[in-house]
């Protein structure tokens, strides 16, 4: 169950257990992959050592550039990568895009349900609307 989220479209979430319980535990799943990493062993330890530590010093210098360049964000609002890290884009400053929070999840979605499994490195996308409306991207796989 995610709880909340970063700027980048990063989570924080607790593992469900079998029968509807949530394990303690507190996960980071990073915006692009969602690989899932255990960061605290319960909310208490999340809240001291990363939300109330990264509020008074974040440690990821690309979103004080961000901040820096873009100005706040808002909270239905998402910075990205254009292009993707998971297509071989950078983690720069000069590659950073606002987009509606709503539209960013999706986009990270497709490319990575795109990229799991792939056995060779994708060549591009190709935006499109779906059948109801919301903008898309098709991860594209030349050979």
């Amino acid at each position: 169950m995610i709880f909340g989220e970063t700027a980048f479209g990063d989570s924080y979430a607790y593992r469900r257990l079998p029968g509807g319980g949530l394990a303690p535990e507190v996960h980071f799943l990073e915006g692009v992959l969602l690989r899932p990493e255990v960061i605290a062993p319960g909310f208490e330890a999340f809240f001291a050592d990363e939300l109330l530590r990264n509020a008074k010093e974040p440690y990821d210098v690309l979103v004080v550039e961000a901040v820096h360049r873009h100005g706040p964000i808002a909270p239905d609002q998402h910075w990205a990568y254009v292009p993707s890290v998971a297509l071989g884009g950078e983690e720069d400053v000069e590659n950073i895009t606002l987009l509606p929070a709503t539209v960013a999840m999706t986009f990270a979605g497709d490319i990575a349900t795109a990229m799991q499994g792939a056995d060779r490195g994708a060549t591009g996308v190709e935006p499109y609307t779906d059948e109801r409306g919301r903008p898309r991207l098709r991860v594209r796989f030349d050979r």
